[in-house]
């Protein structure tokens, strides 16, 4: 009985210190940007500038040169001039989708690795979590060595003050917290799922909210932080670091999304792959295909500034074999129903054969339940299909959970011949739609795919 008294007890005080605190401090809604941090960001923009304007000689001799000019041969414009190159690849890098992926299983715990906010906080709150705020909402989620590795990369590459308390001892205050970057991935390679390796749902933000609040390293600070910097703190090899890396490529600048010509040579060589890459990958047909690890070489994007949702959200892409039929998948329909967001399901990195050294990442479809896109309509039966399709699958996991890659690769091609031409998403070129900002991708007729105006 005396144990059972002493359980409540724990239990009460958990909940009147850790969890009534945090749904307090649930509905607090950070600013846009505060003054801290456009001050941050006007620093980094200024010197930005300056860095990105003196790397243009080198980047123009690279586009003159027989490799990147062997590796492009084979595209419309092969014989363009290193100038008109250099603005393409410009365009194109600013193009790419600002996404962020949260792993919409994991209960908060202590055990994850990568913390962050999970399916019901993103659909209760008005902003999503940087890590500093997640872990003031939810004291239990404090990692010391997180912590660190995240403050290094804050304070002395991105040049943001120190917390008045001492991090190291537990979170920040909830003021103090919203000061900090919120961080999204560029998606410079075109990957479908957006950001997977974080998780099965990716939120794209819309260029126009975003770019007034973007800066750009050329690659995850995390992974530089852990593996480039060899800090004190860090004790034991991480799978990231096993990657081949050239950190001295990258010197620790920053860009943003006007100036970041100093950044593009960098972020290939950090990680060994060509600018002509890149091209084959946007401009060939079929999109050349990716390995496994082109999945981490994205472009580190962050916000100086909050992530508010939905205001912020341009559409939000699913991964198919983690949340298709699903209760999860269901709530996030129903979500973006409710607030006027398309949903994109992406077939993503359906396979883990070992054998396979590329994989398309290329395959998207749009969700007919969910709809919320311009000029596109779906008739009852193909919304039929569909569910019964959604039926099947929620039967099938419901038996065993766990299903092989060809199940999940038979059923999007059983979607993927229902659904209509216009329902077929893929990526945009640079100048295919004339508003960027509502327009994020193009179907199988190659006509823009855009959001209802209406509802933003």
């Amino acid at each position: 009985m005396v144990r059972v008294l002493v359980c409540i007890l724990l239990g009460t005080l958990f909940f009147l210190q850790v969890i009534l605190p945090a749904r307090c401090q649930f509905v607090q809604k950070p600013p846009y940007q505060t003054p801290l941090q456009a001050k941050v960001l006007e620093n980094m923009t200024r010197n930005a500038k300056e860095w990105s304007e003196a790397a243009v000689p080198e980047l123009m001799s690279y586009m003159d040169s027989f490799d990147f000019r062997s590796e492009i041969s084979d595209l419309p414009f092969a014989n363009e001039s290193s100038s008109s190159l250099l603005q393409l690849l410009q365009e194109q890098i600013r193009q790419s989708p600002l996404v962020h992926n949260i792993d919409t299983y994991y209960p908060p715990s202590l055990n994850v690795t990568e913390l962050d906010m999970n399916l019901t906080q993103l659909i209760n709150s008005s902003f999503m979590y940087n890590y500093w705020e997640l872990t003031n909402l939810n004291p239990y989620l404090y990692n010391k060595f997180n912590a660190i590795t995240q403050n290094q990369a804050e304070t002395l590459l991105f040049g943001f003050p120190d917390f008045t308390t001492n991090f190291t001892e537990g979170p920040p205050p909830f003021d103090e917290a919203i000061q900090r970057p919120y961080y999204t991935a560029l998606n410079v390679w075109n990957v479908d799922a957006g950001n997977p390796i974080f998780g099965g749902l990716g939120t794209v933000f819309f260029p126009d909210y975003a770019r007034p609040l973007t800066f750009l390293n050329p690659m995850d600070t995390g992974i530089y932080e852990m593996c480039c910097k060899g800090l004190d703190h860090i004790k034991y090899t991480n799978l990231s670091c096993i990657m081949p890396l050239h950190c001295k490529a990258w010197n620790g600048t920053q860009g943003t999304l006007e100036h970041f010509n100093h950044l593009i040579l960098p972020a290939a060589d950090l990680w060994g792959y060509t600018l002509g890459q890149l091209f084959q990958r946007w401009f060939q047909e079929p999109p050349m295909e990716l390995h496994y690890l082109k999945l981490y070489q994205y472009w580190e994007a962050d916000f100086a500034g909050a992530a508010l949702i939905p205001d912020g959200v341009q559409y939000f892409i699913a991964g198919f074999y983690m949340e298709f039929g699903t209760s999860n998948g269901t709530a996030i329909q129903q979500y973006c129903i409710e607030n006027g967001i398309p949903l994109v399901w992406a077939l993503g990195l359906n396979t883990t054969d070992p054998k396979l050294k590329g994989y398309n990442m290329s395959s998207m479809f749009l969700d007919p339940v969910v709809g919320q896109i311009k000029n596109v309509s779906v008739s009852s039966s193909v919304v039929s299909q569909f569910n019964t399709e959604w039926t099947m699958v929620n039967s099938t996991l419901a038996v065993n959970p766990i299903q092989s890659w060809s199940f999940w690769q038979d059923t999007w091609n059983d979607l993927y011949s229902i659904l209509p031409l216009t329902s077929h998403l893929h990526y945009t070129k640079v100048g295919q739609c004339r508003d960027n900002n509502l327009c994020f991708t193009v179907d199988d007729n190659q006509d823009c795919v855009c959001v209802n105006s209406e509802n933003k």
